[in-house]
């Protein structure tokens, strides 16, 4: 039974996930089956123990994510397969400290590493046929390489100071060349064995995303999650619209209308060439991956000097900034609760410092870094974090009754981010989460490790 070195994850959300029925409703996606473990653990015989370290703070319905090439792992474990053409059928399960099985389906979602070209949105998977000319490394400005990663959902609490783990099977699906279409790099859930998992597993869609043609004046990726919809323009690469289950929408970008409309947007990255800005033109934008518990989407400007992905989940997004040319900021331009009402909402920040938001500031925030604007009708709330300690001030003030501006690294109109990679989240709460703010967004910004040691039969 071959063995490997241990990799190193993160739980990248806690306790703010309530319970949910995630799923998928593509076609590469089928629930798993109870009832057959062992026939099925037969068809699967590479085993990956994934083991979560322990947390500082108690979490409910937490996502765990670890970068992960399911075929470098096979060829690890000396599992044969023919390297062209793989799928893989994946089950996932958690185990006690007796190595025994508990009960209850991990929902899980596994995205293949591979080739995205930016001209066309294609995305050719390692070793699939006619798959790009990027072999290890990114290959510039029309293709990214992109690393496999799975993510899953560790089921009901977890308490602070205790670890978990929990045990992937999975195994290869040979795919004959004729059955295989033009450029997919993938399968359909016909060449699977009906009682095996598909990579993505669960019961109901979590995270589903479609492209529109125009909304508010561009071509737009709009991504239902259970905590409220995105709409992200494809050109300016910016979010148009965040829309809570109420109905309002925190962003309200519009064409024209300066603070009434076109200033509005999540980040607003770069100024003032205008890079990930809603309405802006000077950018591409393609999906990545799409699935149960995360849709990708990736962004670049100037033939990739400038890019940043997405990754939209259930109940929240995370930003990572990949490259940087110069100095950039984050910002939040927008309405709480559908309008900015300067007497009635409020903000919150990490030095635990509260205001109305008619208050401005600016300051650098204290570590780790976060700012939440609550609606004062609903008493829902809207989140922003930075995980990287950089920039040299943060600040906030509402601009002409219209809408926020609020920006980490930036001061008036100059931006003092520089690193890259670098990570921001955003994310709505309910009253009730929005009422323990501190201890909420404790647990957003908390990582622990995540090990990994895999065996085969």
């Amino acid at each position: 039974m071959p063995t490997m070195a241990p990799m190193i994850g993160v739980v990248i959300l806690s306790a703010l996930l309530c319970t949910m029925a995630c799923g998928a409703e593509d076609s590469n996606s089928q629930p798993a089956s109870a009832g057959k473990g062992e026939a099925r653990n037969r068809q699967l015989a590479g085993r990956l123990l994934l083991t979560v370290g322990a947390i500082e703070r108690d979490m409910a319905e937490a996502i765990a994510e670890i970068d992960l090439d399911l075929a470098q792992q096979a060829a690890k474990l000396g599992l044969a397969t023919d390297g062209a053409a793989n799928k893989w059928l994946l089950r996932m399960e958690e185990v006690d400290a007796a190595d025994k099985a508990l009960e209850g389906e991990i929902i899980h979602q596994y995205d293949q590493p591979g080739t995205l070209s930016m001209a066309d949105g294609k995305m050719v998977a390692d070793g699939a046929d006619g798959a790009h000319a990027a072999a290890g490394a990114d290959a510039g400005a029309e293709l990214i390489r992109l690393p496999g990663r799975l993510s899953w959902i560790m089921p009901g609490e977890t308490r602070a100071g205790t670890k978990r783990t929990f045990r992937l099977y999975f195994g290869p699906v040979q795919i004959k060349p004729a059955d295989k279409a033009e450029g997919d790099g993938g399968r359909t859930d016909a060449d699977a064995p009906e009682d095996a998992a598909a990579a993505h597993a669960g019961d109901a869609a979590g995270v589903r995303l479609v492209e529109t043609k125009d909304y508010q004046g561009q071509t737009a990726f709009c991504i239902r999650t259970e905590s409220g919809t995105y709409w992200y323009h494809k050109d300016g690469a910016g979010f148009a619209s965040l829309i809570d289950s109420g109905g309002n929408d925190w962003i309200s970008y519009r064409p024209g209308g300066g603070a009434a409309g076109e200033y509005r947007g999540i980040p607003n990255l770069v100024y003032p060439d205008g890079y990930f800005h809603p309405g802006g033109k000077k950018c591409r934008s393609q999906m990545a991956a799409t699935g149960p518990l995360r849709a990708t989407i990736v962004s670049d400007a100037e033939d990739g000097r400038w890019r940043l992905r997405w990754d939209i989940y259930p109940k929240f997004a995370r930003l990572t900034v990949l490259r940087a040319a110069k100095q950039y900021w984050f910002l939040y331009e927008g309405t709480p609760g559908g309008k900015l009402d300067e007497r009635a909402d409020g903000w919150q920040r990490s030095d635990g410092q509260a205001g109305r938001a008619a208050a401005k500031w600016d300051k650098r925030l204290a570590s780790p870094r976060w700012v939440a604007f609550s609606d004062g009708p609903s008493g829902v709330a809207l989140y922003l974090a930075h995980h990287d300690d950089d920039g040299q001030a943060d600040s906030y003030w509402p601009m002409q009754g219209q809408m926020t501006v609020f920006g980490f690294g930036r001061s008036g109109l100059k931006s003092s981010l520089r690193r890259a990679p670098a990570r921001f989240t955003i994310g709505l709460l309910t009253r009730e989460q929005a009422g323990r703010l501190p201890a909420t967004m404790g647990q957003v910004v908390d990582e622990v490790t995540i090990e990994a040691a895999g065996s085969s039969d």
